[in-house]
């Protein structure tokens, strides 16, 4: 994906185009990364990489168990996907149009096509890891003609909510935007992937409480985490906020020491 929109901005031969291809780079790897991570959980905890796998070890929905890894994937997936309010590759209040500023007719429309299939693929992606896959209450096992379309109703409500978080927040700032990714989904990324790492090494008396055990403990873990996260954060938050305030106020008083230092000499 990064690569075939960078070909595209770079065919256009647009000034506007180029500099979204360079955005496409940035931003899609920064939140490739903390998207990998959180796979790499899901697979270390379930101890497999098939899909059916992960899908029939959920006895609890996953989303459940890791809720950070879940928020980390669903916040990343709309940077992949390009949807607002991380639309900034095609902004159209900066660069008129992004990468498709020269495409007219069906090769805009592919463009299109190709971005709402993204969408409904991180959907099924985001639904086989963390809502349960084809699982729906033993409703699988009753009819299973239906796990299609439960599959397919779990992704319309990834979607769903990519479209909700379009109309309800504002497009951030670019530098917000992949300094966010950088500096705090890839640091708790890491660290609910050593946290699940830890999780699956601790042994039980039994295999059936295995996924209780184990579980539970994840998600007291994904609690602290999101506790630890917040206040050092909000330490963060407040110590760059009164920096501004501060530099305004040596500003002020630096004339007025610089006066008194005069008089006294």
């Amino acid at each position: 994906h990064v690569l075939a929109v960078l070909i595209a901005a770079w065919g256009s031969n647009n000034k506007f185009a180029m500099l979204s291809g360079f955005r496409v780079v940035n931003q899609l790897i920064a939140y490739e990364i903390p998207m990998v991570l959180c796979i790499l959980a899901v697979i270390l905890f379930t101890g497999t990489m098939s899909t059916q796998g992960i899908v029939e070890v959920q006895s609890v929905p996953y989303f459940v168990v890791m809720p950070v890894a879940a928020l980390i994937f669903l916040i990343s997936s709309l940077a992949e996907t390009n949807r607002s309010p991380v639309d900034l590759i095609e902004a159209d209040s900066e660069m008129v149009a992004g990468y498709m500023v020269e495409y007219s007719g069906m090769k805009f429309a592919m463009f299109f096509i190709a971005e709402y299939v993204n969408m409904f693929a991180a959907g099924i992606l985001f639904s086989t890891l963390f809502l349960g896959g084809w699982k729906f209450f033993g409703l699988e096992n009753l009819a299973p003609v239906l796990t299609p379309f439960i599959v397919f109703f779990k992704a319309s409500f990834v979607i769903f909510l990519m479209l909700w978080f379009r109309a309800t927040y504002p497009r951030v700032r670019y530098d917000q935007l992949v300094g966010f990714a950088w500096k705090f989904l890839v640091p708790l990324a890491l660290a609910n992937l050593l946290l699940a790492g830890l999780v699956v090494k601790i042994p039980t008396e039994s295999e059936l409480l295995r996924p209780i055990v184990h579980g539970g403990i994840m998600l007291v873990g994904n609690i602290v985490l999101v506790v630890v996260a917040y206040f050092i954060t909000n330490r963060a938050v407040r110590r760059l906020s009164y920096a501004p305030a501060l530099k305004r106020i040596v500003a002020a008083e630096g004339p007025a020491l610089s006066a008194t230092k005069g008089r006294s000499q």
